[in-house]
């Protein structure tokens, strides 16, 4: 349809159209590119966010079933009674998701996705 209107000196006009076409594409990438990231970003947030909440359930957990043994039990144990809450956030560090290094993402989103892919 544009083409069938050409004239013999209206080369600019195509290439304006052409410069357009290009300027949508280019547009279009931008933008599913910064949603892809805007996506993966959440997908780590999502994660960090699921192991804190892990980590803590798993927290009160230990805590709740070493506050029933009696101090004599704790002592054949090794432990103080005033001591549960610093034994607990010392032992999840080797909780699984901790030795994934969910909560240790690094800030460099390309970094984080070599991880992953070298891992797979």
């Amino acid at each position: 349809m544009y083409t069938a209107n050409r004239q013999a000196g209206d080369d600019h006009a195509l290439d304006t159209f052409a410069l357009q076409a290009r300027a949508r594409a280019l547009r279009a990438e931008a933008i599913a590119t910064f949603i892809g990231n805007g996506l993966f970003a959440a997908g780590r947030a999502l994660r960090k966010g699921w192991y804190r909440l892990e980590q803590n359930r798993l927290d009160r957990a230990l805590r709740r079933e070493l506050s029933r043994l009696d101090s004599h039990t704790l002592r054949d144990l090794g432990l103080n009674p005033s001591s549960i809450s610093a034994v607990t956030s010392d032992s999840l560090a080797d909780h699984p998701l901790a030795r994934q290094g969910v909560a240790d993402a690094p800030a460099n989103e390309n970094k984080r996705r070599e991880e992953i892919r070298t891992a797979a």
